[in-house]
């Protein structure tokens, strides 16, 4: 789709961006293993935005990739390269996420209005709350309590969109995606491996007090 090709368009202005940055680092004779390190971090992320485009074909690909995104901007540690090898190994091995045309039309549909500057912001918001859950919580009570009854309805439970997700989930279950990848990108990220846990506490926070 075409909001799927500006999305891909965005990110790969993004890469070059930032390897015209280096270039001119290089020019300006900057330390060499500073250079090195930033082209690295580059070469990082656009392998494994081109294995999950590969895996999950337009607007689902794009979403993982903009959700990691904000953990990729460390160097590679010698106890991470190993795990991040085999994370690009598992991504090389998964199936293709499929959807029907039908699915395909409306995830179109749905997320045109969806750049990577959108996906970046809701990933921020994402962060916000896990961060500080108590506080996220407390400001957007009566949005989350219509969020769960809605969530509860037949119009909900009926909707493309929940059967969509819910094929999505059952593939990453299938795929052994949170079993194995997550655990190798808190190997390899240990700001993702900090994001995780306190995600796991939000979680906890939110299921005790929501209604």
């Amino acid at each position: 789709s075409l909001s799927s090709f500006l999305r891909k368009k965005q990110i790969k202005l993004d890469i070059e961006g930032k390897k015209k940055e280096v270039l001119e680092l290089i020019i300006k004779n900057w330390d060499k293993e500073i250079i090195e390190k930033k082209l690295s971090l580059i070469e990082n992320q656009e392998t494994i935005y081109e294995k999950l485009e590969r895996a999950f074909p337009g607007y689902f690909g794009q979403m993982i990739f903009a959700s990691l995104k904000p953990f990729l901007d460390e160097p590679l540690s010698k106890d991470g390269e190993k795990s991040f090898l085999k994370y690009i190994s598992y991504l090389d091995n998964l199936p293709e996420f499929s959807l029907s045309k039908d699915e395909k039309s409306y995830i179109d549909k749905l997320s045109q209005s969806f750049d990577m500057k959108v996906l970046s912001e809701i990933n921020d918001e994402k962060l916000k709350a896990v961060y500080n859950v108590e506080n996220w919580f407390k400001e957007n009570k009566e949005k989350i309590e219509s969020y769960e009854a809605f969530k509860e309805s037949n119009f909900y439970k009926e909707s493309p969109i929940s059967k969509i997700q819910s094929k999505f989930k059952k593939y990453m279950e299938e795929n052994g995606y949170y079993k194995k990848a997550i655990p190798l990108i808190r190997q390899f990220s240990k700001s993702y491996d900090n994001y995780y846990k306190k995600l796991l506490q939000a979680n906890s926070y939110y299921e005790k007090n929501k209604i």
